[in-house]
């Protein structure tokens, strides 16, 4: 079914004629889940989608070389495990690798959001606003604790409409652990972003009236040896490129076409990578759900500890596990003498998936040594049901 999403926004009379312009209101909200496909297997042309201005329509029917599936999903940021640590946040953007396809071997991941490899993004709504105030990468054993931006950075300014521009700029550090070192990264991003076009956008079986946003991104990267050493940038670890997105209301972005590294051409012609959105779900319900590959995710019904993964592991692991209920939770390790080296979690949760990862530091962040550790989960709801007590074993090797 091909639907047109004409509900979603404000559609207003300029001197042109007919014109999109998308409120904050249209901003998604927690709940909202969407499917996407990547490719990045090849260069391909996009020559047809790059034009700008008013009345555009663009198709993307056609069959991609998919590399890996993700799965997109706001949040509270009351309902992170960083909360604390982001206390201005009101949402967290999540993306989670569902499924990656290589030449001879596909790997299906069974938590699309909940994966070895994540990205969350905080966001707070500042009146006509959303500003960036940090972020989350976890990739273990080298990234896994939050990232708090410099000063926050103007991720949307709304309303949208096309001529719309601003910029957007970030700076944070964070540490590359290793078993010898430690590595201080300092990362500085600006984006200078315009809403350049609007129109229809023909896409998964779906017709979308959308805005899209192109987006000129620069990267710089600058290492050290201690935080108070001098920072050196390292050219070959910074990046730039031009990146179109298309944004519908209430759901957010459902297609990109990222450039190669480097291109200054904003007509450019061969794409380094293109994603689309291939199911949809609102916090109502799934939209337009049938034949499409993603379906609606139930809330957990249990509380349970998956265990971690990788284990055995070296330098880190991650822990996953799901509430029933809305708890205070302890989530610690212990040696096999019963005592807390490390504590994790130990904070109100609200229903649903979460994870935490173990760095193989005890709570002063010194290295631990080699052996078994148990993983204990202790979840007191919140609606005085019996508190339930889970553990698990982990196996760290040096």
């Amino acid at each position: 079914m091909r639907l047109l999403r004409t509900c979603l926004f404000a559609l207003i009379f300029s001197g042109s004629g007919l014109a999109l312009e998308i409120d904050i209101s249209d901003f998604p909200q927690a709940g909202v889940r969407v499917a996407v496909e990547v490719d990045t297997a090849v260069a391909f042309s996009v020559q047809s989608l790059t034009q700008e201005g008013a009345a555009q329509t663009w198709h993307l029917n056609q069959a991609l070389e998919v590399v890996k599936v993700e799965t997109l999903k706001v949040q509270t940021a009351e309902a992170s495990i960083y909360r604390n640590v982001f206390p201005d946040a009101d949402l967290s953007y999540l993306s989670g690798i569902e499924r990656l396809q290589f030449p001879k071997m596909l790997l299906v991941f069974e938590n699309p959001v909940d994966t070895l490899v994540q990205s969350s993004t905080f966001l707070q709504l500042n009146g006509n606003r959303v500003d960036g105030v940090g972020m989350e990468l976890i990739i273990p054993p080298f990234f896994h604790d939050p990232i708090r931006f410099y000063e926050k950075s103007v991720m949307f300014d709304f309303p949208l409409s096309v001529g719309k521009s601003w910029l957007s700029f970030w700076q944070a550090d964070s540490t590359i652990q290793t078993e010898k070192i430690n590595i201080y990264v300092f990362i500085q991003d600006s984006t200078v972003v315009l809403v350049d076009a609007e129109g229809e956008l023909s896409l998964s079986g779906e017709t979308y009236s959308a805005l899209r946003l192109r987006s000129i991104w620069q990267r710089r990267v600058f290492l050290a040896g201690s935080e108070d050493k001098e920072k050196i940038e390292v050219p070959g670890l910074g990046d730039s490129r031009i990146i179109y997105r298309w944004f519908v209301p209430e759901i957010g972005y459902v297609m990109e076409v990222r450039s190669k590294k480097n291109e200054t051409d904003i007509h450019f012609t061969q794409a380094a990578q293109m994603v689309r959105a291939v199911g949809v779900e609102l916090p109502s319900g799934c939209v337009d759900c049938e034949n499409q590959e993603f379906a609606t995710l139930p809330l957990p019904q249990k509380v349970h500890l998956s265990g971690n993964f990788p284990n055995p592991f070296n330098n880190a692991t991650r822990i996953d596990f799901e509430l029933s209920v809305e708890a205070d939770v302890h989530l610690g390790v212990f040696n096999l003498l019963g005592q807390e080296i490390r504590t994790l979690v130990s904070q109100p949760l609200s229903r649903g998936s979460h994870v935490a990862i173990w760095n193989g530091r005890n709570q002063t962040g010194a290295m631990v040594p080699s052996g078994v550790y148990l993983c204990r989960l202790q979840v007191v709801p919140k609606d005085g049901s019996k508190t339930q007590v889970l553990v698990d074993k982990m196996i760290l090797t040096q």
